[in-house]
């Protein structure tokens, strides 16, 4: 009899936090029902980065930070996808890294803006180009660079974490050639 009601506590607790993390998910569909529109329902990238690390501060064990160093709001088009690239790396290090802490940081270096996206978790799977670049998060990443004429790099060590950088030019005119690359290597820096 006992032990049954403690299964039924824990199992409240279970149904508790499955409710709280529910209201979470919608809210942060809402959110980003906005962030789909140009201008982000009324921020910029800047903001729109920090305030997805502040939802993720409260529903997730990891430390996140964000670091956005940029004081121009780039186009939409850039700006849509490197949000939409920050969110997929975040959803990889929730889901997978294990790792405490992480960091978003957003910045400005000759004409091109610069996301990275890094973690202190298990790393890639040994490190592995071709298994982890099969992932669909990858491709879409990846896929969203090359749209802006970007490049996207992911760097990864064993027990010492993962860094996806994404590098894409500031002006839309470089988009419209639709050049872009991705690189791989076996190390965070």
């Amino acid at each position: 009899m006992l032990k049954s009601h403690i299964q039924q506590q824990e199992i409240s607790k279970y149904i508790e936090k499955a409710i709280e993390l529910a209201e979470m998910g919608i809210e942060e569909s809402r959110r980003l029902s906005h962030a789909v529109a140009p201008g982000f329902g009324g921020m910029d990238l800047r903001h729109s980065l920090c305030h997805l690390v502040d939802n993720l501060n409260i529903s997730s064990s990891i430390v996140f930070e964000c670091h956005p160093d940029i004081d121009v709001n780039p186009p939409d088009e850039i700006a849509i996808n490197i949000y939409r690239i920050a969110q997929e790396a975040i959803n990889n290090i929730v889901a997978h890294s294990e790792a405490k802490h992480a960091s978003i940081e957003l910045y400005e270096k000759n004409a091109n803006l610069i996301l990275e996206v890094k973690d202190d978790g298990k790393g890639l799977e040994d490190g592995s180009y071709p298994k982890s670049m099969e992932n669909l998060g990858f491709t879409l990443m990846k896929t969203r660079a090359t749209k802006l004429n970007g490049v996207f790099e992911a760097f990864s060590d064993p027990e010492k974490g993962t860094l996806i950088r994404v590098r894409v030019p500031l002006n839309l005119e470089s988009i419209i050639n639709k050049g872009g690359s991705d690189q791989f290597n076996n190390r965070v820096e």
